[in-house]
């Protein structure tokens, strides 16, 4: 007697949290998303970019509309390929899609997003900006750096030059790669960078 009358309160039960589960999980879906394509656990939807994943996005645009949400591995990513809705989100929600991503690893490593290029929009990047305008990318500081500017586009003309004198082809990555980090030693450190030095 006593197991036929737990049967219908257990019913009751089970009934009654599923109908809170769902009164919640809708409540939650209340909130109207852009449309998406279908994903898959763990990797959302990389699998469908391709490896040409401007393509991949342009046909996804057509047939899910030019404001999409797509999941790449665990981020939500909003994909806007209407010019008129992306001035619109820049214009007007500027603030809100100015702000970077909170990454973990930089939260532990740069002291909780102190420095400049993961720290939150808001006043400490502000005055992070302006230091940096004002100390690395002021007039004077660009004019001092103009000797050594003409000095490594002096010798990357010359690798170029003494280069297309021989026969085989010239590797412009590689004397393009040479240039940009003989800027940055002489722009960071003060010296040249000897490639040389490392063989």
């Amino acid at each position: 007697m006593a197991l036929e009358f737990l049967i219908p309160i257990s019913l009751i039960v089970v009934l009654l949290l599923l109908s809170i589960k769902l009164a919640l999980f809708s409540s939650k879906r209340s909130v109207k998303l852009p449309s998406s394509p279908w994903k898959v656990p763990f990797i959302g939807n990389l699998h469908q970019l391709g490896l040409l994943p401007h393509q991949s996005l342009c046909k996804l645009s057509k047939k899910h509309g030019p404001l999409m949400l797509l999941q790449l591995g665990q981020v939500p990513t909003l994909v806007v390929s209407s010019s008129e809705m992306a001035k619109a989100i820049l214009q007007t929600h500027d603030l809100i899609f100015a702000s970077r991503p909170k990454v973990n690893a930089a939260h532990i490593m740069l002291y909780g997003n102190q420095n400049m290029a993961f720290s939150p929009n808001g006043e400490h990047w502000r005055q992070m900006r302006k230091i940096a305008v004002t100390n690395l990318l002021s007039m004077k500081r660009v004019q001092s750096l103009h000797g050594a500017m003409e000095e490594q586009v002096a010798h990357m003309l010359n690798k170029i030059s003494d280069a297309s004198s021989s026969i085989s082809p010239i590797n412009m990555s590689k004397i393009l790669f040479s240039f940009t980090n003989g800027m940055l030693f002489r722009t960071i450190l003060g010296r040249s960078f000897d490639e040389e030095s490392e063989n």
